[in-house]
């Protein structure tokens, strides 16, 4: 039993290090996710569709959105007192020539007309590359509840 215990240690270790020594071009790559949902915090449409392909597909609560989906669900925030935060974990990027897939932790810290919420996914997203930039395709999101004691 000991000995099961040591090797789960060591595979927990080795994926939390792998997740943290990303290089350039994976970096580019978080970076536009990041910029992404910096877009859906700030309400700004520009900057969302700036990271995304015309295509994008959002996997969102068992429906599937397109940009304009996104943006009109968005949309009525704009009209209250909103804030969000984002906090993005990285768990695995991984590119291939102008592809790239990624997962992370996705938690939001937001504020809704005085009321705050926390909200966590586990997500995914495929990104490709245009021209020079990174640009997500496809964004799949699944909540995570929280742990009950």
């Amino acid at each position: 039993m000991r000995e099961v215990m040591l090797i789960m240690l060591l595979f927990i270790t080795s994926i939390s290090v792998k997740a943290q020594n990303f290089s350039v071009e994976q970096k580019k790559v978080n970076e536009t996710i990041t910029a992404l949902f910096d877009g859906i915090a700030e309400l700004d449409f520009l900057k969302i569709k700036k990271n995304a392909t015309r295509d994008l597909i959002v996997l969102e609560n068992g429906a599937i959105w397109n940009t304009d989906t996104l943006t009109s669900r968005l949309e009525p925030l704009k009209k209250m007192s909103f804030k969000r935060t984002n906090t993005l974990n990285f768990i695995n990027t991984e590119v291939k020539g102008n592809a790239a897939w990624v997962y992370y932790n996705n938690t939001a810290e937001m504020t809704i007309n005085g009321k705050q919420r926390t909200a966590h996914w586990l997500e995914s997203a495929v990104l490709v590359k245009e021209d020079k930039d990174w640009k997500v395709k496809l964004l799949h999101s699944t909540a995570v509840q929280p742990k009950t004691k």
